[in-house]
């Protein structure tokens, strides 16, 4: 097909409106991913579910009278002129996602050989979407994401992407984000966040934590001898596969241990870093156990989950360190609630 750049989408399965970008690449995937949860009509996968499935084909935008808002930005930003959207889903059914793709000069996509390639495109990403195999477990059939890397509910994932999107402040939006990560590998009762990290500011940090509930506590500390400073600076994660032992074998502990998931017992922690397009950290993901775990079993759904949400969060918390910091206005050991 020589398209110069490649979107995948997904449909939000509660929303008719909304979808979301999964992955993007090539000259056009930063002008894509300014906007990683669209809704309405404006935009080309929108319309695409609205239709039916009905195919967008623009063989050359410098051509055409309107174009949808995503299609206006490759064409306008990136000088990307032939664009298409089209469905990711089984043949005949309803689309469970979009598949957009652009080419820098003027190209048909309708074309016949080029549709045969974008239908079986289309019909060979439909594995990484399909609704999982109900099971004893997960009674309610889900839009999973597979790949070798990474393995995350799709539907879920579009929903938590939409939360926190729609959230007014960024307490709102890490709240939103620590919910769903607390069904992203870690046990629902410990799993926490640590934000507001950001290179301007190496010796604090805002972190946030939840108790899986609708309180978020706002803490301040130094960065300073923390699984999230290191977590940071080498841009890798960091896990205490067992507390007790870690406690027992290190004089000076980190001193984030138990700061993520206070309102639980906590007996293995990861945490896993959020670093950005550009390599700028956000912050960083604490995921906790109950019990001792060396997370390789649950690794792929970590780092799927951490890299679906980071371009979001940190759009999201753009600009926001000022408020962070001023929400956690008690000392390092004490906590403010919201």
């Amino acid at each position: 097909m020589g398209a110069d750049t490649v979107g995948i989408f997904a449909f939000d399965p509660e929303d008719p409106e909304c979808a979301a970008l999964l992955a993007a690449h090539g000259p056009g995937a930063a002008a894509l991913e300014r906007s990683v949860v669209m809704r309405g009509f404006e935009w080309s996968a929108v319309c695409l579910r609205a239709g039916g499935g009905r195919w967008l084909i623009v063989p050359d935008a410098k051509q055409a009278d309107a174009l949808p808002t995503d299609f206006a930005r490759l064409y306008k930003e990136c000088g990307l002129r032939s664009l298409a959207a089209v469905p990711v889903g089984p043949p005949g059914g309803a689309p469970l996602g979009a598949l957009v793709l652009a080419r820098r000069e003027p190209y048909d996509f309708g074309e016949s050989r080029s549709a045969l390639w974008m239908s079986a495109a289309g019909t060979a990403l439909l594995q990484h979407m399909r609704p999982a195999q109900a099971s004893t477990t997960h009674p309610t059939p889900h839009l999973t994401l597979r790949s070798a890397r990474t393995r995350v509910r799709v539907g879920q994932a579009v929903r938590l992407l939409r939360s926190i999107d729609e959230a007014e402040d960024p307490v709102e939006a890490i709240s939103a984000l620590v919910q769903g990560g607390a069904g992203g590998g870690g046990d629902a009762p410990g799993a926490a966040a640590g934000a507001g990290t950001t290179p301007a500011s190496p010796r604090e940090s805002a972190v946030l934590a939840s108790a899986a509930a609708d309180d978020v506590t706002v803490t301040q500390l130094s960065m300073s001898n923390t699984l999230l400073a290191s977590a940071v600076s080498l841009r890798q994660a960091r896990f205490v596969q067992d507390a007790v032992a870690y406690l027992q074998n290190n004089p000076s502990p980190a001193r984030d241990l138990f700061t993520a998931a206070a309102a639980a017992p906590v007996t293995s922690v990861v945490v896993v870093p959020l670093v950005g397009p550009d390599d700028a950290a956000v912050g960083a993901l604490y995921f906790t156990q109950s019990c001792a775990c060396d997370f390789a079993n649950i690794q792929d759904a970590l780092l799927g989950f951490v890299h679906c949400v980071t371009l979001t969060l940190q759009q999201k918390l753009a600009g926001q360190a000022a408020a962070l910091k001023a929400m956690a206005v008690q000392p390092a050991v004490a906590a403010h609630r919201i």
